[in-house]
């Protein structure tokens, strides 16, 4: 894409950008009803920063309330105050500030803009959640002020424009198309307007192929193939194989029908065995354990929760919870709190197993510390989630192991421990590491073998 100069004369652009933080107290809690929404945090991501961005990133949010290790909770009403709390409970209020940019262009040409075409209606708004951390928001009197904005930012993909409040966002981003909404057609004007993507000179690529190969394909192989496939195959092969013996081995075996690679399915649940109902744990706490697979001595080909955009080829991800990324329980006394509670479930399919080896890791994720660990039944690193692995495609064979694999758990042996500066670390002696070592044969048949590991 091209520079040009806009040779238009603006002598004065006053410009003013909108500043989200949300300055959060810890040991204060949040005096308000229930929130208006409830985030689980990721196991990677469970801290005070990201339940923050949660809030700027929301539009609605005016205020949020974080009790770590995982939940986040948004407010879109101001809340009332606040109160005292423990160390793990943070409390605050959403804070906008605008910062006057004055911009003085009396020379264009000093500031170019870049060619860009826009799909925009009148009348329509950007209606999907908008990432802040891409997003820049100014204010400007006209529509046009704001697309030229958008103009002189080279990576301006959308921009969205309030007649009314003269609110300009600008977009790092495109905006899905379907995400444009229409608005009632009264008073000042609202636009979305879209960068449409380019895709550069597709056609040379159908061109060259399409002379030469579907040409020299048909002239032979149509006439040659047609007559034998028709009439040989189906007076010969149809009687041969019921006399000779060659049915009479398949139908005893079954086992031949799903000795194919491409048939060969594997499934690994890593869950927690008490049930449906967090409730049901024997112990109180939170406990998080995931699940990586590699195809054996390749550890550039991961499948994973992180890379469930980008998976391997006989790889399929799901978690319970369409924003889990772990197999986690959260059990909290109801008495205290059992919005809070929740069991997710990791399961991966593995496809083509057969003739191969893979290598299924399974980790304990360490929190920041030791939550409540002086709260009375509140013993979380006792609480390890099972790996099963089940063969979905063996006519005799289920689950490689019935009671399934996990991590060891001692009473007396705790996921942290604190250093002479009392500050929490990892405990060295808590075993939450190990990985089952499964083989499969040409034809299905498979063998897992647990490791204990140290990380």
């Amino acid at each position: 894409m091209k520079k040009v100069v806009v040779l238009l004369s603006i002598p004065f652009l006053t410009a003013a950008e909108v500043i989200r933080r949300v300055p959060a107290k810890q040991f204060k809690k949040c005096v308000a009803g229930e929130p208006d929404l409830f985030i689980k945090l990721g196991r990677r991501n469970a801290t005070i920063d990201r339940c923050k961005l949660k809030c700027i990133n929301d539009e609605n949010c005016v205020a949020l309330q974080y009790v770590a290790p995982k939940a986040c909770s948004l407010y879109y009403s101001p809340i009332d105050k606040m109160e005292d709390a423990d160390e793990d409970t943070w409390c605050g209020r959403l804070k906008e500030r605008v910062v006057e940019d004055p911009v003085t262009t009396p020379s264009p040409t000093s500031s170019p803009t870049y060619a860009k075409h826009y799909i925009m209606s009148p009348y329509t708004k950007c209606d999907e959640p908008t990432d802040w951390e891409k997003t820049r928001k100014f204010f400007y009197s006209s529509l046009e002020e704001c697309q030229m904005k958008c103009s002189s930012i080279k990576n301006c993909k959308s921009f969205q424009w309030n007649g009314k409040t003269g609110a300009c966002k600008i977009f790092r981003y495109r905006i899905s198309p379907d995400s444009v909404k229409q608005v009632p057609a009264e008073g000042p004007a609202r636009v979305c307007a879209i960068v449409p993507k380019i895709i550069e000179d597709p056609v040379p690529v159908t061109k060259v192929p399409t002379k030469s190969p579907t040409k020299a394909p048909t002239k032979s192989p149509t006439k040659a193939p047609t007559k034998a496939t028709t009439e040989a195959p189906t007076k010969n092969p149809t009687k041969a194989p019921t006399k000779a013996p060659i049915t009479s081995s398949p139908t005893k075996s079954p086992t031949a029908s799903v000795s194919t690679p491409e048939t060969c399915v594997l499934r690994a649940v890593l869950k927690f065995d008490f049930g449906d109902n967090p409730d049901n744990a024997p112990y109180y706490g939170y406990h998080a354990d995931y699940m990586e697979v590699i195809e054996a001595g390749n550890f550039d080909n991961v499948c994973s929760h992180y890379t469930i955009e980008n998976p391997p080829s006989w790889c399929t991800y799901e978690n319970s919870n369409p924003e889990g990324d772990s197999a986690y329980v959260s059990n909290v006394d109801d008495n205290y709190d059992d919005g809070y509670e929740a069991l997710d479930t990791e399961t991966i399919y593995i496809s083509g197993a057969a003739g191969k080896s893979y290598e299924v890791y399974v980790s304990h994720w360490f929190f920041g510390k030791d939550y409540y660990a002086d709260w009375e039944g509140w013993q979380d690193h006792m609480l390890a989630a099972t790996l099963k692995i089940k063969n979905m495609s063996h006519a005799t064979q289920k689950q490689l192991n019935s009671d399934g694999w996990s991590h060891p758990t001692d009473l007396a042996v705790s996921t942290h421990i604190k250093d002479a500066n009392g500050k929490w670390i990892k405990n060295p002696d808590y075993e939450g590491y190990f990985k089952v070592n499964v083989s499969c044969d040409s034809q299905c048949l498979c063998s897992g073998v647990y490791e204990l590991r140290y990380n």
